[in-house]
């Protein structure tokens, strides 16, 4: 490809299967940059992005029509793939609104119309060998900064108490994610470009997690990484 490959995936065993699962993304999703809430695993998928639309004669740098009545030409022969799967973990709940560009996992667990990384209050930055127990702790300071002094952060599921939410985090090879729970369901929204969707499961730990998702013209697309660490969870 002539992409520089990141330390933290040289050698990895999920490395082959991240670059053709991306290679499919770009294909099916050309207008869209790609998004993972760890900056160095989002800048090599998109540079991986750059390689696949160079290969196929489209300028990197074109500005996309997002038209939200008219699906954009796709390219490659993952196209026609993408009407073949399933939700395995998850029910599409929502019909698409714009606002969801705006938000990433973490902003739709705390009920931000924007995106919110861990540390971003604090000047530290998540990468892939940051831990669970770190990225949970970094959250709790977020929160306090943002206003919620009684944030507080567990390795274990703990009792809410009156008036308080909880929110639960999971590590993954190149990746973290969110969900909230409201009332005895969890949701969650996988990164920018997926509509909010709800856990099939009652427990957050039944399964591993994974990224699938749910696109704007309501299709359903297979997942590229998958979240496996211990859950963190925080009170706010």
């Amino acid at each position: 490809l002539g992409v520089e490959i990141p330390e933290n995936f040289k050698g990895k065993d999920f490395l082959g299967e991240f670059v053709v699962n991306t290679v499919k993304h770009v294909e099916i999703y050309p207008e869209e940059e790609l998004y993972y809430n760890i900056l160095e695993t989002k800048e090599f998928a998109n540079d991986i992005r750059k390689v696949v639309l160079e290969y196929y004669g489209i300028n990197v740098s074109e500005s996309f029509r997002l038209d939200e009545n008219e699906k954009l030409l796709k390219i490659g022969p993952t196209a026609s793939l993408l009407a073949t799967y399933t939700l395995q973990h998850s029910y599409n709940f929502l019909e698409w609104n714009p606002i969801f560009y705006s938000q990433n996992c973490l902003g739709y667990a705390i009920g931000k119309t924007s995106k919110l990384q861990v540390g971003e209050t604090i000047g530290i930055t998540v990468t892939t060998k940051t831990d669970i127990q770190t990225i949970l702790s970094m959250v709790g300071y977020d929160l306090r900064n943002m206003g919620y002094s009684h944030a507080n952060g567990y390795m274990y599921k703990p009792t809410v108490p009156s008036g308080m939410k909880l929110i639960c985090v999971r590590r993954g090879p190149i990746d973290y994610h969110f969900m909230k729970l409201d009332g005895d369901v969890w949701y969650h929204k996988p990164g920018t470009y997926s509509r909010p969707l709800k856990f099939k499961y009652s427990s957050e730990a039944a399964v591993i997690w994974t990224n699938e998702g749910v696109d704007r013209y309501g299709t359903s697309y297979a997942p590229d990484t998958t979240y496996n660490s211990a859950i963190g969870y925080i009170i706010y």
